[in-house]
């Protein structure tokens, strides 16, 4: 009431004074301009982050620019001719694991490289804003302003600082025949450029063949090729190498190539791509940075692989790997001479021998023998550098026999078809005494690998590796073939090079007497359960048995339909439980290999074994529904009675058939049953929310008049206190009247008093007057009655 009043009497002032009313409305809308400033200000509620600290200790020799400063990384490699780039963030856990090795090397190589280590995770830091890193730690190492060499190796001590030796000494300096034949017969790819330093301080061409051997090494993080450098214009002749300015790549299984200065320039990027689309490996090095590295897949894809799991230390050369490379050479070599001779004949030099790059297998029946074919390569020029005596020594046992010449080749080389006849009684391979030559006389092309087993451990047990390394001396050996088109891996039992030899001659043969390595989970011990588990190793023993009839299951863990499917199987064994002659067992495909003619193309999928006639197997139907009627009536209709005229399986089946006709029927009607209970809950169900609603309605109408109500009570309370009050203010004003009236009374008597002697001698008219008036108890002061 009195805000409306109030409100009543502002709009009178503004209708009569309409300035007022203007300023009134812009100081309003300045009122709310404010408030609306004010609240929209967002605060801050994230505290800053903390400024971040050094990462590496200040004993190490490494300048740990923590907080990004990657203006001062261009002042500091100035200062030296190799620089080490450490780019991390502090929370990541390969950067923590990381640093310890990169403190180690930095102890190790400070004298001759720089090591700088940059946080570029800090947001205010430079190195955060100029890189944008998928991730860390990232490792680049720069030699004489080139660079960056990116390292993509393990972050291990030992590999990083062998890769960093590798950066700041390039090239290998091969004084001697025997310098160059130890360089060249290392199972890395050699490449050896001859300058002549007597004719100048720094021959043309050398910095240019320095630089490619770091854009080699940036393409080629591992080091699979190595550059040497010859200043002797002697050793260089034992290469057939006299001009200067040359660069040789030395191969093993074809001709070895010059450089060709007349079709390429002579520069960094064009020596390293010749180098790469004619380097040939023996063995591959693989250094699976993780779990999930894709390095070892690309390789497996291009066919079967030979691994080679190893103990290895880049620093020193490993005599077990020696005997790899050894066995590789020999596999890989056409010709019955020993590898060593290959490479280095007694005159000092430095020959390619013909090589095989083609063979094929052509065998016809058990009882006829049969043919190897081999495709000899050998180029003109190549033959006409032979010395005499050396081609008469060791080619007349394979050029005279050549014949057919392939058209379809190139005709600046020579290639002949050289083929022979075996005996279908012997190995062609155990008829040659050894495995020379292994690659030309089968279809089958293997390739060489080799790994870390301190690194690689975990995949040589999933491979079927036994055992378990826990310091990296005591590490074991293992091998493994690997083919990955066919889906199947081998793995050697025994040891040494005359096992190693005999396991990859079992591997080539035309009808391999290997085994195919079957992956399984240990045999778990027997439980009680309806369903039996069958693993790899326990596969024969229980659903080959001759005596039972046999469901398998076939699932994995992450086939979600198979889960479903679980009530299914184990309600059929079930209903099976007590039948001695009746199993229902489940393998899991994803942890157990079977052999092939027991695998499935497609999961889940349900096989019933009968007994007596386990090689008729048959497979559930695809395009039927996996429901438990239908799996008994696929097993009723391919299970037969026993040969001992004993009521059989199909019997049984036809009786708990009937029983589970039965028992579908019943809960059919059940079905039924509760379906009509459902539908009549449903219908309360929806009337009680019908009713739910009017009576939420009618609450909200009633709270709607309990509110008018309250105010109507406020306001009658309000008018009852205010009626209250001015009653009170009558009965007080009632109260003082009742005093002054009483007063008057009083003077009134004191007046009779007085002026009784003078009434009784006679009063005037108006002394009468007043006694009619004011009654005779008012005196006036001079003792007279007042008139007034």
């Amino acid at each position: 009431m009195k805000g409306a009043v109030f409100v009543k009497v502002v709009r009178d002032q503004m209708a009569r004074r309409p300035c007022m009313l203007c300023v009134a409305l812009l100081l309003t809308c300045a009122l709310i301009l404010a408030l609306t400033l004010t609240c929209s200000r967002a605060n801050s509620v994230v505290a800053l982050a903390r400024p971040p600290g050094r990462f590496l200790s200040p004993s190490v020799p490494v300048v740990d620019l923590f907080l990004g400063q990657q203006d001062q990384v261009e002042k500091l490699m100035e200062a030296s001719d190799v620089n080490v780039l450490f780019y991390y963030a502090p929370w990541c856990a390969h950067s923590i694991a990381a640093r310890e090795h990169i403190q180690q090397v930095a102890l190790h190589l400070a004298k001759q490289v720089q090591f700088v280590a940059v946080n570029c995770w800090w947001y205010q830091g430079k190195c955060r804003k100029q890189h944008a890193f998928y991730q860390y730690p990232v490792l680049h190492v720069y030699y004489r302003r080139f660079g960056p060499i990116h390292y993509k190796g393990p972050l291990l001590a030992e590999y990083v600082e062998t890769f960093i030796r590798r950066v700041f000494t390039p090239l290998t300096y091969l004084p001697s025949h025997s310098a160059l034949h130890n360089f060249l017969s290392h199972h890395e790819q050699g490449v050896v450029g001859f300058f002549d330093f007597n004719s100048s301080p720094q021959p043309p061409g050398y910095l240019t063949f320095l630089l490619s051997a770091l854009h080699v090494l940036r393409k080629d993080p591992q080091g699979v090729v190595r550059f040497g450098v010859v200043t002797n214009r002697k050793v260089a002749a034992s290469m057939w190498v006299t001009a200067d300015q040359s660069v040789y790549l030395h191969r093993r299984f074809n001709s070895s190539l010059v450089f060709p200065c007349s079709e390429r320039n002579f520069t960094p990027e064009n020596i390293c791509n010749w180098v790469f689309e004619n380097k040939e490996s023996v063995i591959t090095w693989i250094q699976p940075i993780g779990e999930k590295s894709h390095a070892l897949e690309a390789e497996l894809r291009k066919g079967p692989a030979l691994l080679v799991f190893l103990p290895q230390s880049p620093f020193s050369t490993s005599q077990g790997l020696s005997e790899v490379v050894d066995v590789a050479l020999r596999y890989h070599s056409c010709l019955s001479d020993s590898v060593s001779f290959s490479l280095w004949s007694p005159s000092g030099s430095v020959l390619s021998e013909p090589r095989c790059c083609k063979s094929m297998h052509i065998s016809t029946n058990a009882n006829t023998d049969s043919k190897v074919c081999e495709v000899c390569v050998r180029s003109e020029r190549d033959l006409e550098m032979i010395p005499d005596r050396f081609l008469h020594r060791t080619l007349p046992s394979v050029l005279p026999i050549c014949s057919n010449t392939q058209r379809s080749y190139s005709t600046h080389n020579r290639y002949t078809a050289c083929c022979r006849t075996l005996t279908h009684r012997l190995h062609p391979l155990q008829e040659e005494g050894g495995i020379t030559g292994l690659n030309c006389l089968t279809n089958k092309t293997l390739r060489f690998y080799a790994l870390d087993s301190r690194l690689a451990w975990t995949l040589a047990q999933r491979l079927g590796a036994a055992g378990n390394h826990t310091t990296h001396s005591h590490t074991p050996n293992f091998t493994t073939i690997v083919n990955l088109r066919d889906d199947t891996h081998y793995v050697m039992e025994d040891t040494g090079i005359e096992a190693l030899e005999r396991f990859i001659v079992n591997f080539s043969a035309p009808y391999s007497p290997l085994h195919r390595h079957l992956v399984g989970v240990a045999e778990a011990p027997p439980t009680q359960s309806l369903i039996q588990e069958v693993t790899t190793q326990s596969f024969k023993a229980i659903v080959m048995d001759t005596e039972r009839d046999v469901v398998l299951f076939y699932y994995t863990g992450w086939c979600g339909f198979c889960t479903v499917l679980n009530h299914v199987l184990l309600r059929l064994a079930q209903l099976f439980q007590g039948n001695s002659a009746f199993i229902v067992a489940r393998v899991n495909v994803g942890l157990n290999d079977l052999p092939w003619e027991f695998m499935v193309d497609r999961i889940p999928t349900f096989l019933f074994f009968p007994r007596h006639r386990k090689h008729m197997s048959v497979k559930f139907p695809e395009n039927t529904r996996i429901t438990l009627p239908n799996l008994v009536r696929f097993i009723l209709n391919h299970s037969s009675s026993s040969p001992q005229g004993e009521a059989g399986p199909k019997a049984l089946l036809k009786a708990e058939f009937r029983t589970l006709q039965g028992e579908v029927l019943s809960l059919q009607r059940a079905r039924e049953r509760l379906s009509e209970q459902l539908a009549a809950l449903w219908r309360e169900n929806r009337r009680l929310a019908m009713h739910t609603q009017e009576l939420m309605s009618h609450n909200a109408e009633l709270q709607e008049q309990s509110m008018r109500l309250e105010t109507l009570y406020q306001e009658k309370s309000q008018q009852l206190t205010e009626a209250v009050k001015r009653l009170q203010e009558l009965a007080d004003a009632s109260e003082d009247l009742l005093n002054e009236n009483s007063l008057l009374k009083v003077l009134l008597a004191m007046l009779r008093e007085k002026g009784s002697g003078g009434r009784a001698g006679g009063q005037s008219w108006d002394e009468d007057r007043w006694n009619k008036t004011h009654g005779p108890d008012v005196v006036r002061e001079d003792g007279k009655q007042d008139v007034s």
